[in-house]
């Protein structure tokens, strides 16, 4: 059983076998002057244009695939090594959805290393709410219409009295004491 795994484990690429050192699933930026490098100026418009947005739209890139440009000239070669390795670069939408699919030289790309946390959210996908976690005292509107209520069962909708009283009120409830005595009156 262990020399299946060590044949099995030895198979799968590991980080620097390939060009780039970028694997599936890594994070990564353009460099900062990717648009002076000669692979970028020899691509046309269009594929600048969605390289250009996928930079300034604010979202994490993520390597999706790695696939040589031009095939192996030795097919059985165990690294798989063509000419020059391509990645396949995406936009991460959170959630395990990807978008934007674009192919792209590793020349480009810089690999973001966030080892051993997760990568952080975007700026473009934060909540920006109004959280208070101190309570803070409820400012109270009387003549709000969600204050409106039919007091007197006469469906008439009218404000109420709504203050809260500090201590407890003693209800008037005649009909419970004879009830509870009697139920109570062959314990004693």
């Amino acid at each position: 059983m262990q020399k299946k795994f060590e044949k099995l484990f030895e198979s799968v690429y590991q980080r620097y076998q390939r060009e780039g050192g970028f694997l599936i699933g890594d994070y990564v930026k353009f460099k900062d002057n990717y648009k002076s490098k000669e692979h970028y100026k020899s691509l046309n418009d269009d594929v600048k244009a969605r390289l250009d947005a996928m930079v300034d739209c604010g979202l994490n890139i993520r390597v999706v695939d790695n696939k040589s440009y031009m095939p192996a000239a030795t097919p059985a070669n165990p690294a798989g090594n063509g000419v020059q390795l391509m990645l396949t670069i995406a936009l991460d939408q959170g959630g395990g959805r990807y978008s934007d699919y674009t192919l792209c030289c590793p020349s480009l790309l810089n690999k973001v290393d966030t080892y051993p946390n997760l990568m952080p959210l975007s700026k473009e996908r934060e909540i920006n709410t109004k959280v208070n976690i101190k309570p803070e005292e409820l400012e109270s509107d009387e003549e709000n219409q969600s204050n409106l209520s039919d007091t007197q069962g006469k469906g008439k909708l009218a404000f109420g009295d709504r203050r809260l009283g500090n201590k407890n009120v003693n209800l008037p409830s005649q009909a419970a004491k004879p009830t509870t005595a009697m139920y109570l009156k062959g314990l004693k």
